[in-house]
């Protein structure tokens, strides 16, 4: 985290966290931002905002006190983000990050 997207994310010392690391091999950072969004927006988040510093751009949604932040890294052909979900109810908190899992899954 950044100290900005941490600030974003965590508010209260009782959220609960939650997270997945969605990855793929190929592709430009710009698309693979754009999958992990659009699997976000299906889990019912809306943008909220992105975060500039220390090199890096933080993607940040919201729902409902759901508070939810990926960046996404690339090395060589291997790109990965590591989505983080916060809030105060660990169901939904879990159950976004369920239905962000199976909409990112890579088709078999």
């Amino acid at each position: 985290y950044s100290r900005t997207s941490h600030e974003f994310l965590f508010r209260s010392e009782s959220d609960t966290r939650d997270q997945i690391v969605i990855e793929r091999e190929g592709g430009s950072s710009t698309e693979f931002v754009n999958l992990v969004a659009a699997g976000l927006s299906k889990a019912g988040l809306h943008l909220d905002r992105l975060i500039h510093e220390d090199g890096f751009t933080f993607v940040c949604f919201r729902r409902d006190g759901l508070r939810v932040a990926f960046a996404v890294g690339k090395s060589g052909e291997a790109l990965c983000a590591p989505v983080v979900a916060v809030g105060a109810n660990r169901q939904v908190v879990t159950r976004v990050i369920d239905t962000a899992r199976t909409s990112l899954s890579p088709s078999e």
